[in-house]
């Protein structure tokens, strides 16, 4: 199931259907009474909490649904058409949300026409959300990928550095916060390298890994800083100047260490 959303949260991510191929992209309901096994609640999704109702609710027949999704397709058409010459990126920032949340709330206030009010309740609402998903990405396997990248940058001697050292270094942050994950392996970092966007390949006889150019070690604390990686929380490091670059950008002057 995991696979599936995340190839249908992605445009021209085809999936095999019997003698076909299918473009599943759209938005999807996920209706559960608790979280679906294997799928990560980072994701770009909206999670709502339903309180359920006293008593049974006697089920549908199949004309009664049908006369539902009729009449509420019709409503979301009808809503469609009359405003979409007026959706646009709303002017409120988000940039304090984590990037996934960023694109929900995005979503949401492109949806909201002609009422300020209403789409000044947005971020409030995602608060609880980015918390979660900022603890989850904090944890995660690519955020303490990241948070390896990071040492070897701020080492100072290293113009790259192999899957498998990094690998190494993952699983030594791991063990030091008391986690014994064993599914760790340059495979699975050179797999978190390429879901992060960076630039990896065959750097020496001895196999693959990152070049630590100036551009790829911008872009590894940018990602670590939306990440929420722990080190980032931490503060900045004094010298660096990747680090003093998003000391200087505006709203993150205010950690150092």
């Amino acid at each position: 199931m995991q696979a599936i959303l995340r190839a249908s949260s992605q445009r021209g991510m085809y999936v095999a259907a019997r003698h076909d191929i299918v473009d599943l992209f759209g938005p999807k309901f996920i209706i559960s009474s608790k979280p679906p096994c294997g799928v990560s609640p980072e994701g770009y999704v909206l999670r709502v909490a339903l309180t359920p109702i006293s008593g049974n609710v006697p089920p549908l027949e199949k004309r009664e649904e049908e006369e539902v999704v009729e009449a509420f397709q019709a409503r979301f058409l009808g809503y469609f058409l009359r405003n979409f010459s007026s959706v646009h990126v709303p002017n409120f920032d988000a940039s304090e949300l984590a990037l996934p949340v960023q694109a929900v709330a995005q979503a949401l206030g492109s949806a909201v026409v002609g009422s300020k009010e209403l789409q000044s309740r947005i971020l409030p609402i995602l608060a609880v959300q980015d918390e979660e998903v900022r603890a989850e990405r904090a944890c995660g396997l690519d955020s303490v990928v990241l948070e390896a990248m990071l040492f070897f940058n701020h080492q100072g001697d290293w113009s790259k550095v192999r899957a498998q050292s990094l690998a190494e270094k993952v699983v030594a942050i791991y063990q030091g916060r008391g986690s014994d994950r064993t599914d760790v392996s340059a495979e699975s970092v050179g797999w978190a390298i390429k879901r992060l966007g960076i630039p990896s390949g065959r750097i020496n006889k001895a196999g693959n890994g990152v070049e630590l150019t100036n551009d790829v070690c911008r872009l590894v604390h940018r990602l670590a800083l939306s990440y929420g990686v722990l080190t980032t929380q931490l503060g900045f490091r004094s010298g660096c100047r990747y680090c003093e670059e998003l000391q200087s950008a505006p709203d993150q002057g205010h950690r150092t260490s």
